[in-house]
């Protein structure tokens, strides 16, 4: 399927429409028509039914978690999907109702039109916001694992499919951009999709990533950092805006090898962020540098006055018996 890039290049912002919601009996409509059965076992656990067969599909459970810095709790919904036995939170989504919870699985598109779940979108929930961390630990010149996802930003009132590959439990969001700055030099474009985004993604254009064949690339690499995941991502065109990270794409799996070995073959340079913390955040990068000038300080004189070691007039010597 073509994808045009300059579907890429604007500024996406997901906008979810006010829908009427009614709840009867334990039925959820959507303006007017039967949308899930939903049935409150207790104050805080909800069961989410297949109108078709009957059939428990998801458990909701409203909770609340306390932020230390904060010193308040914030809501942390919890969905279980129960057949696929996996997870996902929605931290600061606040659900006080059944209606809310109707509302929160419309917005997530968690129901299929004909009632069941939407297994697809369940899976990648549990990837990119489980209840729990997905990685143990983050991996320096390696990645936990390969992830294939639907990237689907809205463009007016229609939503596209954009395939993305993100190399999970990486020891930083920016290790593609970083690895395409080392060997392709610096980026052709950036792109922010909504005004509340601080860092942009980076686009390199027309790169032949490959030494025996002359086509060209058209590369958007991001990343996320938080405290349920890291991964660094890619997504890949062709001259023609085709998507090469699609399953029928003849590059896909030379694609996605190719950037395994970029990760892992890292180099040690540093200049990738000096290029992008001082063009993107100054002042964030002249704070890093302080740091690492504390950090070597502090290697070059390790010893407090309270820590140091008594100078050796002062150290008592145990007494010898003359022999």
């Amino acid at each position: 399927m073509k994808k045009y890039l300059t579907l890429l290049l604007v500024f996406c912002i997901q906008v979810v429409l006010a829908q009427d919601i009614v709840v009867e009996e334990g039925i959820a409509y959507i303006e007017g028509e039967p949308y899930v059965k939903i049935i409150k076992k207790n104050k805080k656990n909800f069961f989410i039914y297949d109108l078709k067969t009957n059939k428990q599909i998801i458990k909701v459970q409203l909770s609340k978690k306390y932020n230390v810095r904060a010193e308040k709790y914030y809501p942390n919904t919890k969905i279980y999907f129960l057949k696929q036995d996996i997870d996902a939170a929605f931290p600061e989504v606040k659900v006080t109702s059944q209606k809310d919870i109707v509302q929160l699985l419309l917005n997530k598109e968690l129901i299929l039109p004909n009632g069941s779940l939407n297994e697809e979108y369940a899976r990648e929930y549990h990837e990119i916001t489980p209840i729990g961390k997905r990685c143990k630990k983050t991996l320096k010149k390696d990645f936990g694992g390969i992830l294939y996802h639907k990237f689907r930003p809205i463009v007016g009132n229609d939503t596209i499919e954009i395939n993305e590959v993100k190399y999970e439990c990486v020891s930083t969001a920016f290790y593609t951009k970083k690895v395409l700055y080392d060997r392709f030099g610096n980026w052709s474009k950036e792109i922010y999709r909504n005004a509340s985004q601080r860092l942009p993604e980076l686009v390199w254009m027309n790169v032949k990533l490959f030494e025996d064949d002359d086509k060209k690339f058209t590369i958007v690499a991001r990343g996320l950092e938080s405290r349920k995941t890291i991964y660094a991502s890619i997504m890949v065109f062709d001259e023609n805006n085709y998507d090469m990270l699609d399953e029928k794409s003849p590059y896909r799996d030379k694609v996605v090898a190719l950037f395994s070995d970029f990760i892992r073959n890292d180099t040690d340079s540093k200049k990738f962020y000096k290029a992008y913390w001082t063009k993107y955040d100054p002042k964030g990068w002249m704070r890093i540098q302080e740091q690492k000038r504390r950090m070597t300080s502090a290697r070059k004189h390790p010893y407090s006055p309270f820590t140091q070691p008594t100078s050796e007039s002062k150290i008592r010597k145990p007494n010898r018996r003359k022999q």
